[in-house]
């Protein structure tokens, strides 16, 4: 029993090692992580209690994942490794079983590493921010666990509800309303929009069946779509044809710029002459804050038809 208990670890810090380098993690993270994941397993109290956490996502994809990540904080705190890397480290572990359970709905591998690379993404978001190889984002990953939420080509689609009620093309659609909602993850490329359409084509044909006679509904709730970026995008950039697709139906302000992170890669610090001014958007944004204007978001649908169309 201790020789088969033994072994299931050793395999396991083999499988979050190989799992890291499919996904092209930089190799300063790979290291970085294994080691983490050595100090884990090698503390045998810490070992199995992290396993029981693992008992509870092989039981069901419906576990309490909000539990499970503040156990992994005590274990993380009794080995004295940042709550962040623990944090991804259990993910990481946790994708074996995932796909296990995409094997059992005949979803590609394809799209399963294309949605596991999101890991990777954060962690980079992760070293960018705080200088720790993890994710401080931990409550985002369940919806990807409990197989809702998936990464088809460069856009990150799930099934989820509009939220709010609006009239488009003609038809009334309630908050209740079916929609596929639309996340686009931090990769460091561009975002083409030949790419864009290809995800939305492939999200469509894989939720063909959840939406049969409903419309299908894409939307999408970001600082992107903030209505005053249209005024500072070239009208030939990608970011400027991703927003377009969309008709906005409502908008807002952020909160002390509480979005700035997700455009400048840093924890934005009150100081706007701290902020990179790379690129032409970051030098807007730059300016905006500096004149202390507000920054925001918008909240857009589209119908795939309406974009074939167009």
């Amino acid at each position: 029993m201790v020789c088969r208990t033994i072994t299931k670890r050793r395999k396991m810090k083999e499988y979050i090692t190989l799992l890291m380098h499919h996904l092209s993690f930089p190799e300063d993270a790979i290291s970085a992580i294994s080691e983490d994941t050595r100090r884990l397993f090698d503390n045998e109290v810490v070992a199995h209690d992290f396993g029981e956490i693992m008992a509870q996502y092989d039981k069901t994809e419906l576990c309490d994942y909000l539990a499970m990540l503040n156990e992994m904080k005590t274990l993380s705190e009794k080995v004295g490794i940042h709550e962040y890397s623990g944090d991804l480290i259990m993910f990481l572990a946790m994708s074996k079983k995932l796909k296990q359970r995409y094997d059992e709905r005949g979803i590609s591998e394809e799209i399963f590493y294309n949605t596991m690379a999101d890991l990777k993404y954060k962690c980079e978001e992760c070293r960018l921010l705080h200088g720790i190889f993890g994710t401080f984002v931990a409550p985002w990953f369940p919806g990807f666990f409990q197989l809702r939420r998936f990464a088809f080509g460069r856009l990150q689609i799930e099934t989820s509800q509009l939220g709010c009620d609006c009239e488009y093309q003609g038809l009334h659609f309630t908050k209740e309303s079916k929609i596929l909602n639309v996340h686009i993850p931090r990769t460091g490329t561009p975002l083409l929009h030949d790419q864009v359409l290809h995800s939305y084509h492939m999200a469509a044909d894989f939720f063909a069946d959840e939406f049969k006679d409903e419309p299908m509904l894409f939307a999408c709730h970001s600082w992107l779509l903030y209505p005053w970026n249209m005024t500072v995008l070239s009208p030939t950039s990608n970011l400027f044809a991703f927003c377009s697709d969309f008709s906005i139906i409502a908008e807002g302000t952020n909160q002390n710029h509480e979005d700035l992170w997700r455009l400048f890669d840093c924890v934005y610090t009150g100081d706007p002459k701290m902020l990179p001014r790379d690129s032409s958007l970051r030098r807007a944004y730059a300016d905006r804050v500096a004149k202390c204007e507000e920054t925001g978001w918008g909240y857009g649908v589209f119908m795939l038809k309406d974009l074939i169309n167009s």
